[in-house]
């Protein structure tokens, strides 16, 4: 999935292996040892990038084209059963 607005340029996927990430989110609630699945955020502003990795929810089946939104600074992402508002 893309985002874009005047100030961020992001695009979330699952991850597809491993990635160098600058940051790592764990949804809250969650304990370190569960099983989850991982959202790899690319975030590009000012010709800066940042690459972060959100983990949450269950490794289950679900579709990453229509799981975020993006308005002004605050990236908003859907995960199965977890939302998580980003200031970026």
């Amino acid at each position: 999935m893309k985002l874009k607005n005047e100030l961020y340029e992001v695009t979330i996927s699952l991850e597809q292996g491993y990635v160098y990430y600058d940051d790592i989110l764990v949804a809250h609630g969650l304990e370190k040892n569960d099983f989850y699945s991982t959202f790899c955020i690319r975030i590009i502003s000012g010709g800066r990038e940042t690459t972060i990795a959100l983990k949450g929810g269950t490794n289950d089946t679900y579709d990453d084209s229509e799981c975020a939104v993006l308005e002004g600074n605050v990236l908003t992402i859907l995960q199965n059963d977890f939302i998580t508002g980003i200031d970026l």
